[in-house]
């Protein structure tokens, strides 16, 4: 048995680790491990996990060969005949590359081995038991980015380190826009002609505080805590050319804040809340240009609303919102090839 407590990524290196059992996984994980010997990972979704650093690795590995425990705090590095396990997680502070001091042992008994392969399929079997399958890990990162995002706001994450949500800055071109590793970011229409007051509900002092805000149906889900690309849609049901789309985050939502027939529940951006980094620049001339040309098409009907018929929930079209933005990110880029 070896005690390891400096220079841990050649450590883990050493012995090649194909599972890999962590609590938290950090954005410079594939700097840490052999990324090529690596067969499965166990982690636990939650605040500590960087969202984009999970959906990188699933990438790798295959979202069937990545699996959640929400209470996993265990820190193994399994390899074909030796293992580490210690206060490691697979992230620059958990390998002592800041200033925290952490500590391993290194194995190469078989019996060692044996034991860790056993425990590791324990948490396996229980992670699958947790989210058992691709579905249900999404929706997982999708709240992980939700909570990120609320962490950022209030100022609760560091700036650099394994703090350091995405790379992602606010003049991100469209083409670099990733909606896995960056988010989900919805797509909600308004008609530029819409006559409305704020409600009772409303005090005088946010309504002063509100930058941009959506409308949605009493009944919608807000998606609080995540970006919002906000349009205007024309009286036939088509995207302004007059208008430009605008990006907005969502901070709070006040149930009946507005007049707002079919839409009275008021989604909002603050000006006195910090917001995190942009998505993408939507005021990209090429982006809006290929907003309007690819919104138009006959496929993406639904997301243009209902004008005059049926109220529209803008958590009923999360799948559709991904193929659009697929769409429009394959436009964007035939345009700038030109």
């Amino acid at each position: 048995m070896n005690i390891i407590s400096s220079d841990l990524v050649a450590a883990v290196k050493s012995i090649a680790p194909q599972r890999v059992a962590v609590a938290y996984i950090g954005k410079e994980w594939s700097d840490l491990i052999d990324t090529t010997t690596l067969k499965e990972i166990i982690v636990s979704p939650t605040l500590g996990s960087n969202p984009r650093a999970i959906v990188e690795v699933a990438k790798l590995l295959g979202w069937e060969n990545v699996h959640f425990l929400n209470e996993l705090h265990s820190k193994l590095y399994i390899g074909k005949k030796q293992l580490i396990l210690g206060s490691a997680n697979l992230s620059a502070n958990g390998f002592g590359l800041n200033t925290q001091h952490e500590a391993c042992v290194m194995l190469a008994d078989s019996g060692a081995l044996a034991d860790a392969n056993a425990l590791f399929e324990i948490y396996k079997a229980e992670a699958q038991h947790q989210y058992h399958d691709m579905n249900s890990k999404l929706e997982q990162v999708d709240r992980l980015q939700a909570e990120w995002n609320l962490a950022r706001v209030h100022g609760l994450l560091k700036k650099s380190g394994d703090a350091c949500l995405t790379a992602m800055s606010n003049n991100q071109l469209f083409s670099q826009y990733d909606s896995d590793c960056d988010g989900l970011v919805y797509v909600a229409w308004y008609m530029s002609s819409g006559d409305y007051d704020y409600t009772e509900k409303v005090s005088e002092a946010v309504q002063h505080d509100i930058v941009s805000e959506i409308h949605l149906a009493a009944d919608d889900q807000a998606p609080i805590n995540q970006w919002v690309l906000s349009w205007a849609v024309t009286n036939k049901g088509y995207a302004s050319k007059k208008i430009k789309p605008e990006l907005l985050f969502i901070h709070e939502k006040i149930m009946h804040g507005v007049t707002d027939t079919d839409y009275e529940q008021l989604c909002y951006q603050r000006a006195s809340l910090n917001t995190p980094p942009k998505p993408f620049d939507e005021t990209d001339p090429l982006f809006i240009d290929c907003f309007r040309r690819v919104m138009d098409q006959d496929r993406f009907e639904e997301l243009r609303g209902h004008i005059g018929e049926d109220v529209w929930y803008i958590c009923n079209y999360k799948a559709l919102t991904k193929e659009f933005l697929k769409e429009l990110q394959e436009e964007y880029q035939r345009q700038s090839r030109r």
